[in-house]
């Protein structure tokens, strides 16, 4: 299935020094439109178990992310991993729509400082990533949309969504007017 993000694992790893907070980089563009089916992190715990969400964001228009709307939050993980980090894959609804801009991330909901660690690498270019003090909630969507960012750097976060392409695969659209086109040709013939 085609995906949104970055499916490689950064070569740093950073401590989330805040609690109830969301990490997020982009922006991503859609070349067609598609339904996510999940999203997927590479993250580990510092301290124990620690509860995460990833989100998705559909651009606003503003400087950066500010005044991006949610799109989809996941299924909470408690992540125990406290080793090298994995790969937490999450079920996440959301709609995304051919040529718009999004911004993947991370909702941490550690309760000390550090908890969680996430991979990210340095792009250059315009990739960015943006944090905002969101309070911590294992159900429903944070707060939209996303207000002015309070911090800015050049990482891309290893964060990225699988999705379903909306339409008809394109043997469907070619068999279906080839199968009309032979039975007037026979009803002609019979004729």
């Amino acid at each position: 299935m085609p995906t949104l993000g970055y499916t490689t694992k950064g070569t740093a790893a950073w401590d989330l020094d805040p609690v109830s907070y969301i990490q997020v980089s982009g922006p991503y563009t859609m070349t067609e439109d598609g339904t996510i089916t999940s999203m997927s992190g590479y993250l580990r715990s510092a301290l124990g178990a620690a509860p995460a969400r990833l989100v998705t964001w559909k651009d606003g228009g503003g400087p950066n992310v500010q005044n991006a709307t949610i799109v989809g939050t996941s299924d909470e993980v408690i992540i125990t991993d406290t080793s090298a980090g994995s790969w937490q894959t999450m079920n996440c609804p959301g709609s995304l729509q051919n040529g718009a801009n999004y911004w993947l991330g991370i909702w941490f909901g550690g309760v000390s400082p550090e908890s969680t660690q996430f991979e990210s690498d340095t792009p250059g270019g315009t990739q960015g990533y943006y944090n905002q003090p969101f309070t911590y909630a294992s159900t429903g969507d944070p707060s939209s949309p996303w207000p002015a960012a309070s911090f800015a750097s050049t990482e891309k976060l290893s964060v990225y969504l699988t999705y379903t392409p909306l339409g008809g695969g394109p043997s469907q659209k070619i068999w279906k007017p080839n199968f009309i086109y032979m039975r007037k040709r026979e009803g002609r013939v019979r004729m």
